[in-house]
């Protein structure tokens, strides 16, 4: 799954896998959904996100997204988010495309929290992601 936020028009793309798109059906003016040949949803955008954010349900279209609303209150600034299920990781990079890191302490709840030269938080790196 790939997150994607862009700042310049207030669009949030969530690819829930890379599958090619052969259907693209506009659910309302701001919630677009695109199919794979299965019928099965692959990539969801919310247009004017900072504005729907709080409205759009998610469940009711079958996808749960526990922490889609947090995502409001981060900064107003391209961001990229990347799980990995496989390890189980959650990637959050403040810049897109991401920063490279110079530096990095681990937290202890197993967040890795991820500096620049200037030593600014470019990202973090959110271990055991699933269970918290």
């Amino acid at each position: 799954m790939k997150i994607q936020y862009f700042v310049e028009t207030d669009t949030l793309v969530i690819e829930l896998t890379t599958k090619p798109i052969v259907v693209t059906d506009a659910i309302t003016d701001d919630l677009i959904l695109d199919y794979d040949n299965d019928g099965k949803v692959v990539a969801i955008t919310l247009d004017n996100y900072s504005q729907n954010v709080e409205t759009v349900n998610l469940q009711a279209l079958g996808v749960t997204f526990k922490f889609l609303p947090l995502l409001h209150d981060l900064p107003k600034q391209p961001f990229f988010i990347v799980y990995d299920a496989e390890a189980d990781v959650l990637y959050i990079d403040f810049n897109n495309p991401p920063q490279t890191a110079q530096d990095s302490e681990l937290t202890d709840d197993n967040i890795v929290i991820r500096y620049d030269d200037a030593e600014a938080i470019v990202g973090l790196t959110i271990l055991n992601a699933s269970q918290r």
